[in-house]
């Protein structure tokens, strides 16, 4: 990931885990609300969020990151991520500050007692003795709708039992 050091990050918290992301591809960030259900997609992966008077699909963001959120339903703040006409909300348990020039505190290599989690779309600085995953928004979209999209085994469609 190559990034410009004037470059603004917002920190956020996943589980016990601190992650930045572009400030510039975040959208908005909304007060933490309680996901709707969507049909065929489980609570731990994603459901719908009222923005506004919009229905958002939203995706918890330890889905995004191979983790558990255990189904958790309180309500979450969300990042909202856009790319022209898709907007997607990404639940994250908290959300700190916006920094500047994470990307120049070096590669997590020092600190090879405890390996860095290999993540898609993530990586890892340690700042002040903090790791922190400098996620790519671009791909963090992707993948969430992916997530939402792919979820139902009949993709939305409920499979037909024939009578014969």
């Amino acid at each position: 990931m190559t990034v410009a050091s004037a470059q603004q990050w917002l920190r956020f918290r996943l589980q016990d885990t601190q992650y930045a992301i572009p400030l510039e591809a975040v959208a908005e960030v909304t007060a933490p609300k309680r996901p709707n259900l969507i049909p065929l997609v489980p609570l731990d992966v994603g459901g719908i969020l009222n923005v506004r008077g919009e229905p958002l699909p939203a995706v918890d963001g330890c889905a995004l990151v191979g983790a558990s959120s255990g189904g958790a339903t309180a309500p979450r703040p969300a990042l909202i991520l856009e790319d022209g006409k898709i907007r997607v909300g990404v639940l994250v348990d908290s959300v700190s500050r916006i920094e500047r020039g994470l990307a120049e505190s070096g590669p997590d290599e020092m600190f090879e007692d405890e390996p860095a989690p290999k993540l898609a779309f993530v990586e890892w600085v340690r700042i002040g003795g903090e790791r922190v995953g400098l996620v790519d928004a671009q791909g963090w979209l992707g993948l969430a709708i992916e997530l939402l999209t792919k979820q139902g085994g009949h993709r939305g469609e409920e499979a037909c039992p024939s009578g014969f």
